[in-house]
Parts: C-alpha cells; structure tokens; sequence
C-alpha cells in the first residue's frame, strides 16, 4: 500500500537524503520530482523496521520506523510520512551508526523480554480471574446461606410472636378472672366511698 508524503517530509528528504541544502533548490527540486520522492520514501518504508508508537516532542502520537540510520515518520495509521532524519546523538556518523545499531539491539531484546513479561501476566491474570471467580461462587453461596439464615430468623421471630400472644392470652384470661373474683359489691361500694373522699 502506497503512503503519500507531507510537503515537509519532500523537503526534509531532499536536505538530509539528497543533501540539496539551498532552500530554492529545494523548492523547486521538491515541484520537479514529487512523484520520485513519495516513489523512494515508499521504497525506504517497505524496506524499514517498526520501532515505536508514541508521542516524542510535542502531544501527537505517531509512528516512527528505521532504515539503516534512517528515522522515518508516519501517522498512527501510516497513510502519510511525516518527516524523516538521520539518527544522531551528537557523534560522528559512523558513531551514530553504531549507537544506533546497539539501541536497535536493545530494542529487540526489551521486545522478547515485553513478550515474555505479557505471557507471564496473562498466565498469572488468568489464574487471579480464576481465583476471583471461586470467590465469586463462594460469595453467592454465602449470600444463600445469609437469605436462609433470614428467613429462618423471621420465622423464629414469629414463632416468637405466636408463643407470646398465647401467654397474653392466659395473661388476659388472669387477668379476667382475677377481676371477677376480686370484683364484689363491698369493694364497689369503697371505691365509691374513696372517689367521695376526695
């Protein structure tokens, strides 16, 4: 699949690829060869490596690729290159070359090591979700025995009930009785006398 190219990607190519360092030269190097340039970027992408995605300078994310000591530049979904650069750490080319092969190296072993890091995880969240999952099953027959416990407790409650209702009725029917055998004429006729008194 073709990627077009910015006009600032044409522009770097031509300064850091085709070493043209007038800015006019460029322009109109840039106008007579445009198809060449998104032609050989195409080539340079195809034949580059994926690095990295992220943000590094400003908040866009984007993709960066690498060709020998190349850096190239795409959006997120590679449909454009955006710009392009040698890499350089402030060393001489050939040093920045083996800089760059040595991070190169070290990219790839961080990558296994990633990889690795992310089968051990998944192995691991697996048997955490597993685990979660038995509580989860222990919590619902948990829940159960406390809905029984609670219906259990509430037919308690009312036998309760029922048990005390039958002492109010004895209670009551105490009550009725003593009141019938302690309610003579005599002591009528005193009470009547204590509200007089009064």
């Amino acid at each position: 699949m073709a990627v077009n190219i910015t006009k600032h990607f044409g522009l770097r190519y031509i300064e850091r690829i085709k070493q043209i360092k007038d800015k006019n030269e460029r322009k109109v190097y840039y106008t007579k060869n445009q198809e060449k340039i998104t032609e050989d970027a195409n080539k340079m992408l195809e034949m580059s490596e994926f690095v990295w995605m992220g943000q590094l300078g400003d908040n866009i994310t984007r993709k960066f690729f690498i060709n020998g000591n190349i850096i190239l530049v795409a959006d997120t979904d590679e449909t454009a290159l955006i710009t392009l650069y040698k890499t350089d750490y402030g060393f001489p080319e050939k040093a920045n070359r083996a800089v760059a092969k040595e991070l190169l190296e070290k990219l790839y072993e961080l990558k296994i090591d990633l990889e690795q890091a992310k089968e051990e995880a998944e192995e691991q969240v697996d048997k955490v979700e597993l685990e979660i999952e038995n509580i989860d099953a222990e919590l619902k027959s948990l829940r159960s025995q406390v809905n029984l416990l609670e219906v259990k407790k509430k037919a308690k409650a009312e036998e309760r009930k029922g048990i005390m209702s039958m002492t109010k009725f004895v209670k009551e029917e105490v009550d009725k009785t003593a009141k019938l055998l302690c309610n003579s004429i005599e002591y009528r006729a005193d009470v009547k006398e204590f509200e007089a008194g009064k």
